[in-house]
């Protein structure tokens, strides 16, 4: 019990999950990508074919995607993962009741990693991951996910409107290569 409670106690050290240049919604898509992927190649011949430790590689792996996921915070990359998962499953349906084991294990271990990201994200902000410190966790993650009044959110529009006047500016060929960045802001201050 007591090398439970000093690992538990390290998870303060857990970095903010960022991925390149600290940008935890591109970390956040990439890591939906690695999930979506696992699903679909988890239908594949090859991997029926797998011994059983590529297997076990193969969801340890899905595994870590799913910690790093809830770790990243990024409604995107849940909606990503939400979304691929509805496409994958209602378009190869047939293939997925073929393999309803591996499936089922898939389900699982997705299941269970993000809840590993979801205890780390509530050990981190505080506690060492108590019921209470869970639930408080629980309702600010879920108000995270359903605020609209949140700067992010605003911003995001300011984004998209910049990035439409952008596009009718020069609409077939674009800004230029490696321009973005710089006429984004001279855009923004018109849209601003």
């Amino acid at each position: 019990m007591n090398i439970a409670m000093k690992i538990v106690t390290l998870t303060k050290y857990i970095p903010d999950v960022g991925g390149a240049f600290q940008q935890k919604n591109l970390f956040a898509s990439w890591t939906a990508t690695g999930i979506a992927i696992s699903l679909y190649y988890m239908s594949t011949e090859r991997f029926k074919g797998y011994k059983i430790l590529k297997k076990v590689l193969f969801y340890l792996t899905l595994f870590i995607l799913a910690v790093g996921l809830l770790l990243a915070s990024s409604r995107a990359g849940l909606a990503g993962v939400a979304l691929a998962v509805i496409v994958l499953l209602s378009t190869n349906w047939r293939e997925y009741l073929g393999i309803r084991k591996h499936l089922t294990i898939w389900v699982l271990i997705l299941a269970v990693g993000m809840s590993s990201g979801f205890y780390l994200i509530s050990t981190k902000s505080g506690g060492i991951g108590s019921i209470e410190n869970t639930e408080t966790t629980a309702k600010a993650k879920m108000n995270w996910l359903t605020n609209t009044g949140q700067r992010s959110f605003s911003e995001r529009f300011i984004m998209y409107d910049t990035s439409f006047e952008m596009f009718k500016d020069k609409p077939l060929f674009g800004q230029g290569f490696s321009n973005f960045s710089s006429t984004f802001m001279f855009f923004k201050a018109d849209v601003s």
